[in-house]
């Protein structure tokens, strides 16, 4: 299937960092992802441990666990820590605090993701007291972030972008939800 902007560059995350992608590029991998998130439409699609669905991230909670879980994915295999939190939002978290995004985070995906299918889990920390957070290194998830510049959402066919990841991902007799 053709698609409207298949050589357009992306800005993406994956499990190794940042990474410039198209399309194209995009749809060989998709049959290799656990998950995938593209943040323009807010849809997160997973395909794991026998389970596959997708589901619009508004409908489950609300920005700031958002916010939470877009940072554990642009970090790529790094920790996310309350240090480094504070920073990329410019704002004192206690560690309470920061336990609190995560725990609200993982309340939301489990509404409709199973419990052993959440992408991250805590992991120590070892550059201050508390525990960190890291998206799971041993599953394959790819983020489609934004635009590089120079291009407009106008000039990819998100429709026909979903519709592709739907089938991937649940099947070709999708709801395309």
């Amino acid at each position: 299937m053709k698609i409207r902007g298949d050589d357009i560059p992306l800005q993406c995350y994956d499990n190794d960092g940042p990474i410039i992608l198209t399309i194209e590029q995009i749809r060989k991998l998709l049959s290799k992802l656990n998950y995938l998130w593209m943040f323009y439409i807010n849809r997160y699609w997973w395909k794991i441990n026998g389970y596959a669905d997708s589901i619009c991230l508004n409908d489950i909670c609300t920005r700031a666990p958002q916010n939470f879980f877009k940072h554990l994915h642009t970090r790529g295999p790094m920790k996310l820590t309350k240090k480094v939190l504070e920073s990329i939002e410019d704002t004192q978290l206690t560690d309470s605090g920061f336990e609190m995004r995560a725990y609200r985070v993982y309340e939301c995906l489990k509404k409709t993701i199973p419990s052993n299918c959440i992408p991250f889990h805590s992991v120590p920390n070892l550059e201050d007291e508390g525990c960190a957070y890291q998206l799971y290194q041993n599953r394959n998830w790819l983020a489609i972030a934004d635009m590089v510049s120079g291009y407009s959402y106008d000039d990819v066919d998100w429709i026909s972008f979903k519709k592709l990841i739907d089938e991937v991902f649940l099947g070709p007799d999708s709801n395309n939800k």
